[in-house]
């Protein structure tokens, strides 16, 4: 009788600087869904980077019991992970568009020389960011936005709204001598 052979789904997030491990008979390991870059390794195996739709499938008669999930970023990730024995395989061929959460904000102010930072870091389901837009609700002060590496990117002019295209961080600028009122809104890919 040929011994059982069967595979399992794990889904889970990992905090900054954690391991999370799965007690797991196989073979192969497919990283099906990941928010960021993941360190893997089995009880055989040293750790190595894998990021979403990587795995490995080793040859007939390599076997391991546990796998190990590090995460090495300074923020939690989200991973799906399928372990077993065999092959994972999507033969999907299809496109679709990929599931999103908007997260807006009640009127924020930002004080005269100040600046808000929205660093598009993911957590939880969140995968990356795909948009912010930012509403200035001034009448008369403009807002500067600044790209990741501290470049002055573009203005908001008064009553007027900008949606940014970036994953990056995002800085919102206020030089206008007073206070400014605006709305920020992100729209996040998730798994």
């Amino acid at each position: 009788m040929k011994p059982k052979r069967g595979y399992q789904i794990y889904k889970t997030t990992i905090p900054a600087g954690a391991t999370e491990s799965f007690n797991v008979l196989g073979n192969a390991f497919y990283l099906i869904r990941s928010t960021d870059k993941v360190q893997i390794k089995n009880n055989e195996t040293t750790f190595s980077e894998y990021v979403e739709k990587q795995g490995i499938t080793a040859e007939d008669g390599f076997e391991f019991n546990r796998i190990e999930a590090f995460n090495r970023n300074a923020f939690a990730i989200t991973i799906v992970l399928w372990a077993g024995y065999g092959k994972f395989e999507d033969a999907r061929s299809f496109q679709f568009d990929a599931q999103t959460e908007a997260v807006g904000s009640n009127i924020v102010t930002i004080a005269n020389a100040a600046s808000l930072i929205y660093p598009g870091t993911p957590n939880g389901d969140r995968i990356q960011r795909r948009d912010i837009t930012i509403a200035n609700n001034s009448l008369a002060s403009f807002l500067n936005l600044v790209d990741k590496n501290g470049n002055a990117y573009g203005s908001i002019p008064p009553a007027s709204s900008y949606i940014w295209t970036t994953g990056d961080s995002v800085t919102i600028e206020n030089a206008s001598g007073g206070t400014v009122d605006c709305r920020i809104g992100e729209n996040w890919y998730i798994i």
